[in-house]
């Protein structure tokens, strides 16, 4: 797989499809098989305004974070490739919309960011401050 790496440091989108796939693997979700002309624009423009190729792995560390987007849920519903690069679901995913709080600590990875109560009730305080 030479190719895709050379090509990868060329093409922000083949290395973005890459990362995809690395994590997919890591966590049981569908790994990308094509890059279709839909596929390259919707990643072109996450790369665009989702803060380049390390906006891209902040999401992706986001899905891998969260069980539930793994299949983990009622419907045994996966997040994918197509999920994570669409506009939408991937502004949510940046602005921790998806980021479920955990009460249940069977699902929680030790050492994990969201595991401090306190912090996001500080949080919501400042917010709610800011608001009024």
């Amino acid at each position: 797989s030479t190719n895709i790496v050379k090509s990868s440091a060329l093409d922000p989108v083949l290395l973005a499809v890459e990362k995809y796939n690395d994590m997919a693997s890591r966590c049981g979700l569908p790994k990308a098989q094509k890059i279709t002309k839909a596929r390259k624009a919707a990643i072109g423009a996450r790369l665009k305004d989702g803060g380049g190729i390390d906006g891209w792995i902040a999401a992706l560390d986001k899905v891998e974070a969260q069980t539930w987007l793994h299949g983990d849920n009622d419907r045994g519903w996966k997040a994918n490739l197509d999920f994570i690069a669409g506009e939408q679901s991937f502004t949510k995913l940046m602005e921790g919309t998806y980021d479920r709080d955990i009460t249940d600590k069977q699902n929680q990875p030790a050492g994990s960011r969201s595991a401090d109560p306190s912090l996001a009730a500080a949080l919501n305080r400042v917010f709610d401050a800011e608001s009024h």
